[in-house]
């Protein structure tokens, strides 16, 4: 408490400041409904580098663009649904934009680099997979390693036993999600649940 802190657009406002909030909420959950409780502006001593990848300035994270391979991506192009990667680089800078001016990060400003994945991903190559995430790792540092995809588990194991955040794998085993914790986050429902639950309405219908 007691300091100054930059807000948007340049204004200054003092720690400890609640001004920006809304309902209780960070911001305005017409932004974005799942906006988190509000936290008082920060100002201070942060306490610097706290994990790989959380300097006193940034926090680092990994968007990793996997190799679908040509047939998947011809069949995703012809639906409209494959991203070329300048979209997704213009998706990833409005995202960072948008946590870096709306949520509180204690000082430090949230940083994503863009990797295309060169193991192919469908069917998985496991071994290669784990493999490029062990180099992922050493070479970028990374606090966290997002990959949205249902498939390869063994790559989520990898950069979990490597210490690293990592978002994504839907539908894995609950055991999966259980055991790899704090690391492995997945915002969908765990694929054991969600199973039993589709199998249950199934045999009801």
């Amino acid at each position: 408490g007691g300091g100054v802190v930059t807000g948007p657009g340049g204004s200054v406002v003092r720690a400890g400041d609640t001004s920006h909030c809304v309902g209780g909420r960070q911001f305005d959950p017409a932004k974005f409904v799942y906006a988190p409780p509000c936290v008082p502006r920060f100002a201070g001593d942060n306490g610097g580098a706290t994990y790989q990848g959380v300097t006193k300035d940034t926090i680092k994270v990994v968007q990793y663009r996997a190799n679908l391979g040509a047939a998947v991506d011809a069949i995703l192009t012809a639906q409209g649904a494959n991203p070329s990667k300048e979209q997704v680089q213009a998706m990833i800078d409005a995202v960072s934009k948008f946590i870096n001016e709306n949520y509180e990060l204690y000082g430090r400003k949230y940083q994503v680099k863009l990797i295309d994945g060169q193991c192919k991903s469908v069917p998985p190559g496991y071994p290669c997979l784990r493999g490029e995430f062990r180099r992922i790792i050493q070479t970028e540092k990374p606090f966290a390693i997002i990959w949205n995809t249902s498939l390869a588990s063994p790559a989520f194991d990898e950069m979990s036993k490597l210490g690293v955040v990592n978002l994504g794998g839907w539908g894995f085993r609950d055991s999966f999600n259980q055991t790899h914790r704090p690391y492995h986050w997945d915002l969908q429902m765990g694929g054991s649940q969600l199973v039993a639950m589709v199998g249950e309405w199934s045999c009801k219908r």
